[in-house]
């Protein structure tokens, strides 16, 4: 799979991806084009990221959410100052989360597919696709809320993408 800018359309060479295979296009951001868009352009990161049309999150190595997108915040049933600086876990409303040690700290948070993917995606660059995820939930019959997230580099933090979210938006509306 070749990986492009969506801006520019310059192959993004850290992509970690077999160039030989003849996959289809995916894309990405370069450095070069984001700093334009937040500097020169006069766009808010914030704003850009609206237009992407799924719920996006901007995450440091902590899993603290640095910035979001509308579509995250509606997903999750947030407002924007509750969701920025706010763990994954407390934002995605996991039970763990609510425990005395908080998100990340727990027993159950070094098998949690999000931290993984997040700290795998800023230590190495890997760009995870359409992984399944799911969040324990005490609040539901099943027990478990489903979804897929794909991540990649972004700076010194990780762009999260939250696909599938049908059974998420219901969760959020059954906790709230």
């Amino acid at each position: 799979m070749e990986k492009v800018c969506s801006c520019c359309g310059k192959e993004l060479k850290d992509s970690n991806v077999d160039q030989s295979d003849n996959k289809p296009l995916s894309h990405g951001i370069c450095d070069d084009c984001k700093f334009h868009i937040l500097a020169q352009g006069g766009v808010k990161l914030r704003e850009y990221l609206n237009h992407v049309g799924v719920p996006i999150f901007i995450v440091d190595k902590n899993n603290r959410i640095l910035a979001s997108n509308k579509q995250a915040v509606e997903t999750f049933k947030k407002n924007l100052p509750k969701v920025d600086d706010v763990l994954c876990g407390v934002v995605f409303e996991c039970d763990h989360a609510r425990l005395p040690e908080g998100c990340g700290k727990t027993v159950h948070c070094s098998g949690c597919t999000v931290r993984i993917c997040i700290v795998k995606t800023i230590e190495t660059g890997e760009v995870f696709s359409r992984v399944p995820a799911y969040l324990d939930s005490t609040r539901e019959a099943t027990n478990k809320v489903h979804f897929l997230i794909s991540t990649e580099k972004f700076g010194d933090a990780v762009l999260l993408r939250v696909e599938d979210v049908s059974q998420m938006e219901l969760y959020m509306d059954h906790v709230k």
